[in-house]
């Protein structure tokens, strides 16, 4: 099986109880914070930096790149393939869908996919997203 490859180790911050299935890239340039009881499935590449484009004189390669932290909150799971870009937030308790790319931040709850990740519906009804809300995963 495959390893997990992190890039800028310094600048990630995991929780605790997290799992990072193979193949994984973690692309923590501009940082990245994991929070608690989070699954990420195989090849799941979280991207901070991502290249410039927009000058139609230079090359994209002479163009440098940009960046934007990535944050994903507690007991959030993360299908296989997924990609999420610079500067997304994945809310406490989403769901992000196999194969998805994730362009925009993901309300807490959230089931999201596709290409770009839409909200697809939530987990729970108002009423028990109010109650999970409340719970710290950092005593579990």
């Amino acid at each position: 099986m495959g390893g997990v490859i992190i890039m800028s180790p310094q600048r990630l911050v995991i929780g605790n109880h997290v799992l990072i299935n193979a193949y994984s890239i973690i692309g923590a340039q501009s940082g990245i914070s994991i929070g608690n009881y989070v699954m990420l499935g195989y090849n799941v590449n979280l991207a901070t930096v991502n290249h410039k484009y927009t000058n139609p004189k230079l090359p994209i390669k002479k163009q440098g790149e940009y960046g934007a932290p990535i944050s994903i909150e507690d007991d959030v799971w993360i299908g296989a393939n997924v990609t999420i870009l610079p500067g997304i937030t994945i809310g406490k308790g989403a769901i992000i869908g196999a194969n998805s790319v994730v362009t925009k931040n993901i309300k807490p709850y959230s089931i999201a996919a596709g290409i770009p990740a839409r909200h697809i519906k939530y987990r729970f009804n108002k009423k028990y997203r109010s109650i999970a809300n409340m719970i710290n995963y950092s005593s579990y």
